[in-house]
């Protein structure tokens, strides 16, 4: 006896069992049912007929449960149970749970062995790491970074596979990584481009925080820079002045500030800049009028000068002053790290970048070159810019468009070196790029008019083909790209520009000179 439930156990019968073995196994005294109903059996050749006064029901050697109204009688190892009716419907339960589990089970496995078998297998293409999609396309985005499979939600172990592939893809020290994309829509093809550019962006967001220079200090001594108390700059010279001041801080136990709020500050998610008063720290309102014995003034934009560091060391506790475009890396190369991060761009800016990079890459995906592919073309970033550069001023002082045959040897040798490639053109005159570049494989950024969303566009590119000018240094500077190709007949020889400017000074040494 178990609680309120009446069990008993008893020899199965077998077919030469007699009557009077039957007599003996099915005595009332040893087998009753529910309520103390009395069990009746009797035999029918092979069967076993076993009834109370509310039920009556067959077992032949075949059958595994019996359920009747008041009882259940359950076969197991020679014997079967006659069990109350509470404890059958425990015991049925249980059997409903397991049988489920094991349903759900046999789908797990059976679904982790297909994603295997059909999904991405490592080989090894012509020496390249080579992920393989065989049949269907296994790589299917909902953009917003949840996978799918066919039409199912892929679980957690295959999702966190595939990010490991697509940052594999985006290592830019994995130049033969290959993704077979063969079978895929080009609604897949946009999808899976999308979410590696976009792993980009959130990887340099949450890494960030390791390369930050420390907060800035409220006491000085100070660095400022007189032009940055008004408007005016482009982006990129902006961006050099903040750099070298940051820099020239760090390596002299100063802090960079900014007189005035500035306009192209806003972009960035934290640049860790003070902001202070000309008058409290130099003690007039125009830092113009200051002192000169505070002020170094640069000598050369492009060239690296020594006394620039050797000014700020030496001026003990004096709050400074430098003035000048200041396009010279080294003063900030030994903080690489804290500088790139120092500008990583605002996820607003992030995302209208992956927004006009989708719309660009939904019109390419209509294009035979697009139809044609069978594994995942990498991007080529091409920065061109003209407009003011063209004409009047800066054109007298050395400045000079990067040649159509410089661009145009440029791209060709990225498509013959690393075919599949698509251009991705960033331009303030897109009406010339499109007349040059005619191929399927251009996409042209001419959707937005945001500087800052080209700059983004521009640090996600796998290669970048720059032109000239500080915009496009950036661009590179804070990328990961493998490569990296600059004009070498900029500025025009002979001008006064030329003079300025060390190529070995202002451009990286692992960029690549082009004509």
């Amino acid at each position: 006896m178990k609680g309120n439930t009446e069990y008993a156990t008893i020899p199965l019968l077998s077919d030469e069992s007699d009557d009077e073995e039957l007599d003996r196994i099915f005595s009332p005294a040893r087998v009753m049912g529910k309520n103390n109903q009395k069990v009746h059996k009797s035999r029918q050749g092979s069967k076993l007929v076993i009834s109370t006064n509310q039920s009556k029901l067959r077992l032949n050697e075949q059958q595994t449960t019996i359920n009747m109204d008041a009882d259940s009688v359950i076969p197991s190892s020679g014997s079967f149970n006659v069990r109350s009716a509470d404890e059958k419907h425990c015991f049925q339960y249980n059997w409903i749970v397991v049988l489920l589990l094991s349903t759900l089970l046999s789908w797990f496995s059976w679904s982790a062995f297909k994603q295997i078998s059909q999904g991405y297998n490592i080989a090894h293409h012509h020496g390249s790491s080579k992920f393989n999609v065989t049949g269907q396309c296994f790589w299917t985005s909902n953009f917003d970074g949840s996978w799918a499979f066919g039409n199912r939600t892929i679980w957690l172990a295959n999702m966190t596979s595939q990010f490991e592939v697509l940052s594999q893809f985006n290592d830019k020290n994995d130049k033969e990584r290959v993704i077979d994309i063969e079978g895929c829509s080009a609604k897949e093809l946009i999808g899976l481009t999308i979410a590696r550019l976009r792993m980009r962006f959130e990887d340099r967001q949450l890494k960030r925080s390791s390369h930050m220079f420390p907060e800035g200090h409220r006491a000085g001594p100070f660095i400022a820079h007189p032009e940055l108390a008004r408007k005016g700059f482009g982006l990129g010279n902006f961006m050099f002045i903040l750099a070298t001041g940051h820099g020239l801080a760090a390596a002299n136990n100063r802090t960079f500030v900014l007189l005035n709020e500035h306009e192209h500050e806003r972009p960035f998610l934290d640049l860790r800049t003070q902001h202070r008063e000309s008058l409290e720290l130099f003690g007039v309102e125009d830092p113009h009028s200051a002192n000169k014995a505070i002020v170094h003034a640069e000598k050369a934009f492009g060239k690296y000068d020594p006394s620039l560091e050797s000014f700020a060391r030496t001026s003990g506790k004096e709050n400074i002053l430098i003035d000048g475009y200041l396009q010279v890396h080294q003063v900030f190369e030994p903080y690489r790290e804290e500088i790139r991060s120092m500008f990583v761009l605002k996820k607003s800016v992030t995302e209208e970048a992956i927004k006009v990079l989708k719309a660009g890459m939904d019109i390419f995906s209509r294009t035979e070159f697009a139809s044609k592919l069978k594994i995942l073309p990498r991007l080529v970033g091409v920065h061109v810019r003209r407009g003011d550069i063209t004409t009047g001023k800066n054109l007298e002082f050395g400045h000079k468009p990067a040649s159509d045959e410089y661009l145009l040897r440029t791209v060709l040798h990225m498509q013959t070196q690393h075919e599949p490639v698509v251009f991705v053109v960033i331009s303030n005159d897109i009406a010339y790029c499109r007349n040059l570049f005619s191929d399927e494989n251009f996409i042209f950024m001419d959707l937005h008019e945001l500087a800052e969303v080209d700059m983004a566009i521009l640090t996600v590119m796998d290669y970048l083909v720059l032109s000239v000018g500080t915009f496009g240094w950036w661009g590179a500077y804070l990328s990961d790209a493998r490569e990296v190709y600059y004009y070498r007949d900029w500025p025009r020889s002979g001008s006064p520009m030329e003079k300025g400017i060390n190529h070995k000074d202002y451009f990286l040494s692992s960029w690549i000179p082009k004509v």
